[in-house]
């Protein structure tokens, strides 16, 4: 058998070739309730197939009629197999929607209903979140139902049945604990409505797994001095302000002297020649937190500065007169014309910005920007110098060497030449 759906005027209609009980419009189909939710989040995958069935559909026609089925107490016809067909009839502005009872129940809510619709979406492998939704919601409607709270053997079926672990470490949990926090040793992890959200995008290749390890580094800083992030402290930056100039002098002494450094047994072979970027740019940030708290420390105050070990989270600690952590300074570098400084975690608090150039020309300055102003790819952390002259305008910067300037809308940097 074969016809043609109609469509709106002025567009083409579409052939049918199949067997179907009745033509319905668009307003006649209800998606099942938890089909937004199961399939509300798109991937790479699921947007191919489903281009390449909008694809076939326009060139070969429509095969298959929508599978529904019939709920007797309200007259509506529920989509158990064909919601992507829907979508693409009515993206083409078709007006006839061919479809085939294939089961009967008196309400939406009815399980052989929910089984059936289980057993169509077998084949498909939506992202965690979307099953996590379709959890939450499979549950909500279960218990309204029954009239009570499911067990938590009845949830972990559900959890099951679409396909997320509700094990302690499984993806249902760690979703769960993103969205709305929970309890370790104690203290509470606070929910994460960023990393919830950058599931929900699906465009940074995130995993359930890393995130929740996020979540939890934020917990362990929150309630660790040495890995914490502080808030402002307009005392603290006061002294800032009052290091001296000469901390950016010394690094480009620090660095004339690395290009000059050789040895008798090999005069003329010197390491700049011959180590490669990483190295030379690594040296350069430890000499400038180094020369930060030499400064620093030369300054009349209640704040005294230290260098971090290897083992500690931020470069730069301050401590109070009995020697408590009140804050810290993370230092970053970079030689790019615009910069753009990496790390391999999300830090907020004050930042020591160091941007060179090959003739040892120098911006130096500090801001206090917060963890949400580095933006994350695949595990690499990278914060713009506009973004973080845009969040410190509401917060802390101040200019040691050079200066950042508004070029068209957006912040540039103006390196100073160093005089020694």
């Amino acid at each position: 058998m074969s016809i043609k759906l109609k469509a709106k005027k002025g567009n083409s209609p579409i052939k049918f070739l199949g067997e179907y009980d009745k033509i319905v419009s668009y307003d006649d189909l209800v998606p099942y309730i938890l089909n937004d939710d199961y399939r509300g989040f798109e991937n790479k995958d699921s947007r191919e197939e489903y281009d390449n069935l909008s694809n076939n559909i326009l060139m070969n026609g429509l095969n298959r009629p929508i599978e529904v089925w019939y709920i007797e107490d309200t007259g509506e016809h529920v989509i158990m197999g064909g919601h992507n067909r829907r979508k693409i009839l009515h993206t083409h502005y078709i007006t006839d929607y061919p479809i085939k009872i294939v089961g009967k129940t008196n309400n939406m809510s009815c399980d052989r209903l929910y089984a059936a619709w289980s057993a169509d979406n077998v084949r498909i492998n939506p992202t965690p979140i979307a099953k996590f939704y379709s959890i939450e919601k499979r549950i909500k409607n279960k218990e309204e139902t029954l009239g009570r709270i499911l067990s938590k053997e009845e949830r972990d079926l559900i959890c099951n049945e679409i396909g997320l672990s509700p094990a302690p470490k499984g993806q249902y949990t760690k979703i769960y604990q993103l969205k709305h926090g929970y309890s370790f040793k104690g203290k509470t992890v606070a929910p994460q409505p960023r990393l919830i959200k950058d599931l929900e995008d699906g465009t940074k290749d995130a995993t359930v797994g890393a995130l929740w390890s996020v979540q939890l580094k934020y917990h362990k800083a929150k309630h660790n001095p040495k890995e914490r992030e502080y808030e402002q402290d307009p005392n603290l930056e006061e002294v800032m302000k009052r290091v001296n100039i000469d901390m950016v002098k010394g690094l480009k002494q620090y660095a004339l002297a690395m290009t000059k450094l050789d040895v008798p047994l090999f005069p003329g072979v010197f390491i700049t020649d011959n180590c490669d970027k990483q190295f030379y740019s690594g040296a350069i940030h430890y000499m400038a937190a180094a020369y930060f708290v030499e400064s620093f420390n030369n300054i009349d105050s209640k704040f005294t500065a230290r260098v971090s070990t290897n083992s500690e989270k931020y470069d730069i600690y301050i401590e109070d007169q009995q020697g408590e952590i009140v804050n810290t300074i993370e230092v970053k570098n970079t030689d790019k014309k615009k910069p753009v400084w990496s790390s391999d975690n999300a830090k907020g608090g004050y930042h020591l910005l160091v941007n060179y150039s090959k003739e040892l020309n120098f911006y130096v300055g500090i801001m206090y920007i917060d963890a949400d102003v580095w933006k994350e790819f695949k595990g690499v952390w990278s914060l713009k110098l506009h973004d973080a002259c845009v969040e410190s305008e509401k917060t802390f910067s101040y200019d040691y060497a050079g200066r950042v300037m508004l070029d068209d809308g957006v912040y540039t940097v103006q390196k100073d030449i160093i005089v020694i």
